[in-house]
């Protein structure tokens, strides 16, 4: 996921660049992969234990996102704005999860958490800093 974000491009705001960022990871997963996932998802649902090993992965994605989203905008990781952007894009990930839950397929996901990040966007348009679009400008320059 983190290779995901910070691929997108410097001119989308951090909300649409974790909505992108979403659709390529699950568009890269296999049927395999999603299969996995699933049944990882309902032992979360069933398994105290494995919902405990949850909240500390998240908490772990949690501090990423900030440490991502205070990346891309040049904010430091301890502004207010950098925290609700992340606490938000991670909330509505959780709030469509949850609205899963029960549901054997993994296919209702995507379509909730597009449609939880695209209400998000237009009350937390947090761009990219101005010196990271410069340096990602020049970058795609010099062909790096």
């Amino acid at each position: 996921m983190i290779e995901a974000v910070r691929a997108q491009p410097a001119e989308l705001n951090v909300l649409q660049v974790m909505r992108n960022a979403v659709r390529s990871v699950l568009g890269e997963m296999t049927g395999a992969e999603i299969d996995a996932q699933r049944e990882r998802d309902q032992l979360m649902w069933h398994e105290p234990e494995v919902r405990a090993a949850g909240l500390a992965e998240l908490v772990r994605m949690m501090r990423d996102m900030v440490r991502l989203v205070a990346e891309r905008t040049g904010l430091p990781a301890d502004d207010d704005r950098v925290i609700a952007t992340a606490g938000a894009g991670i909330g509505v990930s959780l709030a469509a999860w949850f609205a899963c839950e029960g549901d054997t397929s993994f296919a209702r996901f995507p379509g909730l958490f597009d449609a939880a990040i695209a209400h998000l966007e237009s009350a937390l348009p947090l761009q990219a800093g101005a010196s990271l679009r410069r340096a990602r400008t020049q970058r795609r320059a010099d062909g790096i």
